[in-house]
């Protein structure tokens, strides 16, 4: 006797002998994928398991541009008129069902079958199933009880754990790395994964120049605008498209904007200097009204509670060197109270208050959990005082994360290996800690703020490009050189190969191109990988750092020989970066940024040694490793102390254990690495005015400085003379950032 399962809602809601057909769907499914005429078709069954876990778990009718999306990887919002690739792989699947119960699956316990006209499927059993009364399972580790809010039958519970127990194992071991991710992503306890499936996408700015914050109503975009390198802020009504400036053009530095619950007050993070090292938070009203600091020295954003009653942020280094608190405080900053001190120099930089008020998210760092894990989510419990994990990855890190109203998941900014800082928009459900990405694409995105109903995101898509340019080595007033390399998607280092040869650094690739742009050669090339700096050690070798290269999870520092064979690895740390090599190219210093030290290594390999006279006291290294002095015999080096005052430190290389150091201060724009000029008798920098960065000397003797470079735009953190010291290399950034909205069009996308 052949029984049709009800197809009209989720199996999920149908009581236990939802479980038993749900088992034997799935049990089907396993045995479709791996038969001949679907085992080298992975896109397939990640189509056909993507509606039939939709069907089962939700009873979902998915549009045609959320499966090209999720399934296809289509970009949201593309026109499946134009792309009608879900079409097309329908009626393939359809046909290779077909053809399977013809043949090997005549007899098989479940048909399943994808009618013409949509995409649910439809399942039919060859005798009605009987229910089976299971060994009963261990619980799944959810890191925080279910609150009252978000509290799941008991049915949708019980499937949620048989699915995880079960139905996961048999992926890990027959599905591709795609199938595994959507599996894990449909497993939420009952909870659908459907926001921001299908969404549509609204360029609010067209000025190049902006970050973001949306009023709760979402009628309300708060943005910084940079005019000539001085940041404004102005408030735009939506609906209307009018705005007005708040705080005028000033050399100020703005982050994390924010609107209060009650869409009455604004807030953002103002630099206390134009270092842009440490923030104090201003308040002022919507309606207009000049901004007041209300809190000093904030290290993190603010999380507000759901009624506005309080907010919550982080604070390191202060009143204890190297440790951290989580603070809360009165709307206004008064009334500040310590909730947790976390012995660490570098607290979370993200979080964000649960709508239920219990609870606070945040994005924890590499380290934290284990050495193999980038990210996470961690929930900081307020009434017990504890912390629980609720997500970790071991190929993503977190940047900014936003709870949807509803208490089911979180909306976050992140970066995937290997380009971890090319931030996407993701999801995190609540509480199985899935994730699921929302936008693909080229872009990069910087905040993220979500409106009171869950239905609208803001974000800042920002387009960069890079230009290499080369001028004399004693500095030039011309104010736009010409580049010897322009619009670069991606530029990362810059170092010198010779006096004629540069080397570059892309992301994926280590390319070595002549100083007037031709002659380029790639030395290295890894598409899973992520190469950061680069140096010329001696004439036999080049050192670089390497992340994510040979199946490591951080980067490491690499030896490669000049004409880019021969890898060896030489060290094996959790974040080895800006590798520098010695004069007689016997040593290769770097930076370790986990444990924020400065290193060195025998560029044979062997074990890495604290590099003497460069632990300071009460301070970490506050800028990239860029150089030694041209005799071989000094490094200088920025340090930050406990209260962020930024120092210059020059150590001797030579001095063994216990070297000298001299310790200066730096022009206060410093934002960037220190090098040596080419005779020795000074230091340079980058520094920064009105948002465009230009190379600063500083004589060792104690005369003024001078500025040496007439950029008029861009930014740069390192630059690079030449050898003989004739011409100066400089990669600058060049962004263009702009206001979009993401707004639901359906919930859940679905029809």
């Amino acid at each position: 006797m052949i029984s049709k399962a009800q197809s009209s809602r989720p199996l999920a809601a149908e009581g236990e002998g939802s479980l038993q057909r749900a088992a034997l769907i799935r049990e089907q499914i396993e045995r479709i994928v791996i038969s001949p005429g679907f085992v080298n078709s992975a896109r397939m069954c990640q189509f056909l398991r993507f509606v039939v876990e939709n069907s089962i778990a939700y009873g979902e009718r998915f549009k045609e541009t959320v499966i090209g999306v999720e399934v296809f990887g289509r970009a949201p919002g593309y026109d499946p008129s134009l792309e009608p690739i879900v079409r097309i792989e329908a009626r393939r699947l359809r046909d290779k069902l077909e053809q399977y119960y013809a043949g090997q699956g005549a007899n098989d316990p479940v048909v399943i079958t994808l009618p013409k006209g949509g995409y649910k499927p439809e399942f039919s059993f060859q005798e009605a199933p009987t229910l089976r009364v299971e060994q009963e399972q261990p619980e799944l580790s959810v890191p925080v009880p279910i609150t009252d809010d978000v509290q799941n039958g008991a049915a949708s519970e019980r499937l949620g754990r048989w699915i995880w127990t079960r139905w996961t194992a048999a992926l890990l071991l027959l599905a591709g790395a795609g199938t595994v991710w959507y599996a894990l992503t449909l497993r939420t306890n009952g909870h659908s994964l459907a926001a921001f499936q299908d969404f549509a996408v609204t360029q609010v700015t067209n000025t190049g120049k902006a970050a973001s914050a949306v009023s709760p109503d979402g009628k309300y975009i708060l943005r910084v605008e940079n005019a000539n390198g001085k940041e404004a802020l102005w408030l735009e009504n939506v609906p209307t498209k009018s705005d007005v400036q708040i705080v005028e053009p000033s050399g100020a530095i703005y982050r994390h904007l924010a609107f209060s619950p009650d869409g009455n007050y604004i807030y953002f993070l103002e630099a206390a200097d134009n270092t842009g090292n440490n923030f104090n938070l201003y308040r002022a009203p919507v309606l207009g009204g000049e901004p007041r600091q209300i809190v000093r020295d904030v290290d993190s954003d603010i999380a507000f509670s759901r009624n506005g009653n309080r907010m919550a942020y982080f604070r390191g280094n202060d009143p204890i060197s190297g440790q951290s608190r989580l603070l809360s405080a009165n709307p206004d900053g008064t009334d500040e109270k310590v909730l947790l001190v976390r012995n660490t120099a570098s607290p979370p930089l993200f979080l964000s208050w649960t709508p239920d008020g219990k609870q606070i998210a945040s994005a924890f760092r590499q380290g934290r959990v284990g050495p193999k894990i980038l990210g996470g989510v961690e929930l900081f419990d307020i009434a017990s005082g504890k912390s629980s994990t609720l997500a970790t990855f071991t190929d993503k890190v977190l940047y900014e994360l936003h709870w949807l109203p509803n208490g089911r998941g979180l909306a976050v900014l992140y970066g995937a290996r290997p380009t971890i800082f090319q931030r996407q928009i993701g999801y995190v459900a609540y509480p199985s800690g899935a994730f699921r990405t929302i936008t693909r694409d080229a872009n990069n995105y910087r905040t993220l703020t979500v409106s009171e109903d869950g239905n609208t995101v803001a974000t800042v898509q920002v387009r960069t490009t890079h230009t290499v340019d080369l001028i004399p080595g004693a500095g030039t007033k011309e104010s736009s050189p010409t580049p010897i390399l322009s619009e670069f998607s991606d530029a990362f280092g810059l170092s010198w190969g010779g006096d004629k040869e540069l080397l570059l650094t892309n992301g994926s690739g280590l390319i070595e191109v002549s100083v007037d742009g031709t002659n380029r050669r790639t030395l290295a090339n890894d598409a899973g990988g992520n190469i950061n700096s680069a140096r010329q050690c001696g004439k036999q070798h080049v050192i670089l750092s390497w992340s994510f290269h040979g199946g490591s999870n951080g980067a490491r520092i690499w030896r490669l020989n000049a004409d880019g064979s021969g890898a060896k690895q030489l060290t094996d740390g959790k974040g080895d970066f800006n590798p520098v090599c010695s004069v007689d190219g016997k040593w290769v210093y770097y930076q370790n940024l986990a444990e924020d030290h400065i290193l060195r290594v025998s560029t044979e390999g062997g074990r890495p040694e604290i590099l003497a006279g460069t632990a300071v006291f009460n301070a970490g290294i506050s800028a990239p490793l860029n150089g030694v002095s041209p005799d071989g015999k000094q490094m200088a080096f920025f340090s930050d102390s406990a209260f962020l005052h930024k120092h210059l430190q020059i150590v001797n290389l030579d001095a063994g254990l216990n070297p000298t150091r001299r310790t200066l201060s730096p022009d206060s724009r410093v934002s960037g690495a220190v090098v040596f000029s080419p005779d020795g008798r000074a230091v340079a920098y980058p520094i920064v005015e009105n948002g465009v960065s230009n190379v600063w000397v500083q004589p060792l003797d104690g005369s003024p400085g001078r500025q040496i470079t007439n950029f008029q735009s861009g930014t740069f953190q390192k630059f690079s003379w030449s050898p003989d010291g004739k011409s100066l290399a400089v990669i600058r950034e060049m962004s263009q950032s702009d206001v979009v909205l993401l707004r639901q069009r359906s919930q859940g996308g679905s029809e």
